[in-house]
């Protein structure tokens, strides 16, 4: 079972970074700016400053025809502008930004171990649940439903090794090889009747990445690697 945390949240920008020292996570945001859609990025949902002549660019310009050749003057009004560089939002924002959600943790799942998966959390992300402070994160927090749904970030996590040998297949566009493992965990505590079950089922391929003189090879292939900056979709 899961639930689904995609959808709306309240949003709070905190550019004087306060929101720590004046313990918004203890409450209600206390100032919120709006709602918006997670996963996704708040500039490209409306939030944020205007972008002006003066906006601090995310990338270098070198090209000074922007600011000076007279092609361009209808899109270097205020209000209108429109950047033509690479990484430039429509918006600017530059600080904390706090997002807040209520969930309901089902009375089912008291006594199980309980993780929280987050896509792509981008810098530095901190998470509060409830009042209980979680470490700072980059992927995945674990914790725990403990007695009456109250939360903590306790918790424990099981560490398998599984070979799928040498003959194991990879992945690639033109022959997508995909694993299926399913993990069932069963835990009796003693001195206790109940039983606690749980099971994760895995979907994944395999990808071989080396090197050759120098190129990088996926799966023994040379391949070209583009890197592509800027704020890239959330959606699937």
């Amino acid at each position: 079972m899961k639930i689904d945390l995609a959808g709306v949240w309240t949003l709070a920008l905190d550019p004087m970074d306060r929101g720590i020292v004046e313990r918004w996570w203890a409450t209600f945001l206390p100032h919120p700016t709006g709602k918006l859609h997670l996963p996704g990025s708040l500039q490209a949902q409306g939030f944020g400053d205007e972008i002006t002549l003066d906006t601090p660019w995310t990338g270098s310009i070198v090209d000074r025809s922007f600011f000076e050749d007279a092609r361009y003057a209808p899109y270097r009004r205020s209000g209108a502008i429109k950047v033509p560089f690479w990484l430039q939002p429509e918006r600017y924002y530059k600080g904390a930004a706090w997002y807040q959600r209520t969930v309901r943790i089902p009375e089912e799942w008291r006594g199980h171990r309980l993780v929280l998966r987050l896509e792509r959390p981008h810098w530095q992300t901190n998470v509060w649940l409830d009042e209980q402070p979680l470490p700072p994160v980059e992927a995945d927090v674990h914790f725990s439903a403990q007695e009456g749904l109250e939360h903590s970030a306790a918790g424990g996590h099981i560490d398998l090794l599984y070979p799928l040998g040498e003959d194991a297949l990879t992945w690639d566009e033109f022959q997508p090889a995909l694993y299926e493992l399913t993990v069932d965990l069963e835990m009796r505590v003693s001195g206790d009747d109940a039983v606690w079950r749980d099971r994760r089922v895995l979907r994944f391929g395999l990808r071989e990445v080396g090197v050759q003189g120098t190129q990088i090879t996926f799966n023994g292939h040379p391949e070209r690697v583009i890197r592509r900056f800027g704020f890239l979709p959330l959606h699937r």
